[in-house]
């Protein structure tokens, strides 16, 4: 379901003005986020962390409506739920986008979403429903602890959809970390919202369990 937000009587109307005529109107904010006890929970329980990376950081985002947000004709839309989209990499070294659907429980997410990697990789779908806007973008470099990150974009990106990414865990102060970068639409959030994001997403990384 979604719905049309009245731009006009919009509190965010003159912010949204003054970023829509930016030929880059995006921003990205990088923070590492405690993950211990989830990667504990997840490793006790033969969960896939990756698995559960998309299915918390898409439940945070979701408790926060200018993550819902996307521009879509001129018209600003609120989705009432949104649901991961992610990169999943093949064993011949290249990768593919994959449409996840978030469920009421992680046991469920994982149970569906297991299966849904296994049969894409085994697939030669390059872009799984690229038509759905109800969605985050997802990547995850395994390989780096990165600081930043910069992703390709076309003029389609405008939409708004958030882009997300997860980096190498790593130790630091006893503490397991891993780094995680938020790009989106300052048309149609602020330093704020992301805030609200990261604040969230910690939280649920150091509950003990999902």
């Amino acid at each position: 379901m979604q719905r049309e937000i009245d731009i006009e009587t919009w509190k965010r109307k003159k912010i949204f003005d003054f970023y829509k005529e930016f030929e880059d109107p995006f921003f990205n904010l990088t923070a590492n986020i405690e993950v211990g006890p989830i990667r504990a929970f997840c490793k006790d329980k033969q969960y896939s962390f990756f698995l559960a990376c998309l299915y918390l950081s898409t439940k945070a985002a979701n408790e926060i409506e200018e993550f819902r947000l996307r521009l879509i004709d001129n018209k600003v839309i609120c989705y009432d739920e949104i649901h991961p989209k992610s990169t999943i990499l093949r064993a011949n070294e290249t990768f593919g986008f994959a449409h996840f659907e978030m469920a009421g429980d992680f046991a469920t997410f994982h149970e569906i979403g297991k299966k849904h990697i296994t049969d894409f990789k085994e697939s030669e779908v390059f872009n799984l429903h690229p038509e759905r806007l109800n969605c985050i973008y997802y990547t995850t470099v395994p390989w780096v602890s990165f600081t930043a990150i910069k992703h390709a974009r076309s003029g389609a990106a405008f939409v708004g959809v958030p882009r997300i990414a997860f980096g190498k865990y790593f130790t630091q102060e006893n503490k397991l970390l891993m780094p995680v970068s938020l790009e989106a639409c300052h048309c149609l959030m602020d330093g704020f919202h992301a805030g609200q994001y990261f604040e969230r997403l910690q939280a649920m990384f150091l509950q003990s369990e999902i």
